[in-house]
């Protein structure tokens, strides 16, 4: 039995009563058709999805899903999958989050033969993963959670597709950039607090005294675009998000800073570490602390690494 809205939500047989949910769920196999046994609905961040994609054919063999799609409520999600799952039939759908959850509280719905799958996580899952990091029951890297939660342990990295489309479009629409030297900057984040405009505005003169041009990510580009484009650069600088997650793997200097977080725990570099990702090459890889509104230290680091 499952609560919702204050009544109760019988899977009798794997069919719903007639209710709100119940629509939903007739709503989404409209769009997706029949001929899938599965289907997987991607709800976390950016950086959880990521890392999901490189665990999706371990957990479709451990289930064995032989006709497997994917739902998507958020643009990125489309984008991830034609990077790293293009051979996964993927659908967006424009249903809000909020009503999407009431009917997914749980990882697995059986409904009308096919299988609908939480990934990576539900909300309540990943809610007592940060209470237990705040009371130090936790003391694992990210990583390993994300494999526990979705029971899947072999990570199979895949480099992202990246199209001849997307190469020329990122050339169309930064042709201003000098792109033999250029740092790569990622000044926002989700999860980890922002540093304030003048740090980005410090480090900016900075790196253009030292030669470089700057490029800001921005929504201007997909996913895929900034991807292609911050593996053109000399380095990366950015605070430690989704984003910094998916550029882990490219093979330039990654200078990722962490600042306070949204839940609250310590010892962040510990826990969520950029050198424990898929594919990584960790030499590379450049992490610092700054919990205070004084940056002069990292800032002096970063340049101090990149030259």
């Amino acid at each position: 039995m499952i609560l919702l809205k204050n009544c109760y939500l019988k899977k009798i047989c794997g069919l719903f009563h007639k209710t709100e949910e119940k629509k939903l769920l007739d709503k989404i196999i409209k769009i997706i058709g029949k001929n899938y046994d599965s289907v997987f609905y991607l709800r976390a961040g950016l950086g959880e999805s990521y890392v999901f994609y490189f665990m999706i054919e371990e957990y479709i063999k451990k289930y064995k899903f032989k006709k497997p799609c994917i739902i998507c409520h958020r643009k990125f999600y489309n984008e991830l999958s034609k990077m790293f799952a293009p051979n996964i039939p993927f659908y967006y759908i424009d249903i809000p989050q909020d009503i999407l959850y009431e009917t997914f509280k749980t990882r697995n719905i059986k409904y009308r033969g096919i299988t609908f799958n939480v990934n990576p996580s539900t909300l309540y899952e990943i809610l007592t993963v940060w209470e237990n990091y705040r009371r130090g029951v936790e003391k694992r890297h990210y990583i390993e959670v994300l494999k526990e939660l979705n029971g899947v342990f072999d990570i199979n990295y895949k480099s992202p597709l990246i199209t001849s489309q997307i190469k020329q479009s990122v050339m169309n629409k930064t042709k201003y950039l000098n792109k033999t030297n250029f740092i790569f900057l990622i000044p926002n984040a989700n999860f980890f607090h922002l540093l304030s405009s003048t740090f980005w505005d410090a480090i900016e003169k900075s790196l253009k005294e030292k030669g470089y041009d700057i490029f800001v990510n921005s929504k201007e580009l997909t996913i895929a675009e900034a991807y292609y484009l911050a593996s053109l650069s000399k380095g990366i600088v950015g605070i430690r998000g989704g984003f910094s997650e998916v550029c882990s793997a490219i093979n330039v200097p990654k200078h990722i800073i962490y600042t306070k977080n949204r839940a609250r725990l310590e010892d962040s570099i510990k826990t969520f570490t950029l050198k424990e990702y898929p594919h990584v090459n960790k030499e590379l890889i450049y992490e610092y602390e700054c919990y205070t509104d004084d940056y002069t230290l990292v800032l002096e680091q970063i340049l101090e690494n990149l030259c």
